[in-house]
């Protein structure tokens, strides 16, 4: 009898397929015969655990956000001994495409983004990360205003919202425009920071 831990090890399967179909030819190109083909399963078994494509595309958003929650719980939201700024510079560095991994996951995350535009259930799955994103920064940049490395009349939601759309900017720029390298992503994130935390602009880091 099939286990459920090989039925999930199956779905994972499935999902790792789904994200090199849609990274290489796009959602339209993310049929169930593509996907299992590309998984090196047959279209019976994918169909086993996803009748239709939307239900494949439901499982694949939410795999790709669970792949970045993943990433986030990695940063140290709550180290005493880092700066607020060295808290941003690590989500900089598990957000953007800087390197072959990271492209794939961001042109697969913004091909889910666009048609989540005219599918509830997909955005209800989108406005649920970016709450959960916006809550992490949220409570950061708090920490950072009560200590002093934020001036005490900054204004948490607003500047929250600027970070998110710095770095979603940049990673729309990282995957659409080749010349764009990795250290002009990671100058302008020090320069936008720079003006963000002045008293630690220019430290070593």
């Amino acid at each position: 009898m099939t286990t459920h831990k090989d039925e999930e090890s199956r779905r994972r399967q499935v999902g790792e397929a789904l994200l090199g179909v849609v990274s290489e030819h796009g959602m339209e190109g993310a049929t169930l015969r593509q996907v299992a083909s590309t998984a090196g399963v047959s279209v019976g078994l994918v169909q086993r655990y996803f009748r239709t494509k939307a239900e494949l595309f439901s499982f694949g958003i939410e795999y790709v956000y669970e792949r970045s929650e993943a990433r986030l719980g990695g940063i140290p939201w709550d180290d005493p001994d880092m700066s607020a700024r060295e808290v941003v510079e690590h989500l900089a560095e598990v957000s953007l495409p800087l390197d072959e991994s990271r492209s794939r996951e961001v042109r697969v995350e913004l091909a889910f983004i666009q048609i989540s535009l005219n599918d509830t259930e997909l955005a209800r799955v989108h406005d649920r990360y970016a709450a959960e994103v916006l809550e992490q920064l949220r409570a950061i940049l708090e920490s950072a205003r009560s200590t002093g490395e934020l001036a005490s009349d900054t204004d948490i939601p607003t500047t929250a919202a600027e970070m998110v759309a710095v770095l979603s900017g940049l990673q729309l720029n990282g995957v659409a425009r080749s010349h764009q390298g990795t250290g002009v992503m990671r100058a302008v994130v020090s320069q936008y920071l720079d003006r963000l935390f002045p008293a630690h602009a220019g430290d070593d880091r």
